[in-house]
């Protein structure tokens, strides 16, 4: 599929840079969207899909943000300290007070080693 001056084409020989100012808003998610993926597959720790949906439910009923549960099964920090540093907002003692941080991280670390 060729594109025009105005709507690049898959195959083109754009650069990037002119690629993604003449590219819709919507072209530019689904192509970060693909970005993302490939690195997710490429990298993901975790395979088995029971696993991460167990993973998942722990982060979320610990009162893990949104935001942070993709930081942590991604990153899978071993420590709270660790944990913090990766994602600042984790040091909230309302919400992991004393070592519960530690506690679900090593709960987490658990899920990947026997998946």
């Amino acid at each position: 599929m060729k594109g025009t001056r105005h709507s690049p084409g898959i195959g083109t020989n754009c650069e990037p840079a002119v690629a993604q100012i003449l590219l819709p808003k919507k072209d530019d998610c689904v192509v970060t969207y693909l970005i993302a993926q490939d690195y997710t597959e490429q990298f993901a720790q975790t395979r088995n899909e029971e696993a991460v949906r167990d993973m998942r439910r722990v982060l979320t009923e610990r009162g893990c943000h949104h935001y942070e549960i993709p930081i942590i099964m991604n990153l899978m920090p071993e420590t709270a300290e660790e944990a913090i540093k990766l994602s600042p907002s984790l040091k909230d003692p309302a919400r992991f007070p004393d070592d519960s941080l530690d506690q679900m991280l090593e709960e987490i670390i658990h899920y990947r080693q026997f998946q």
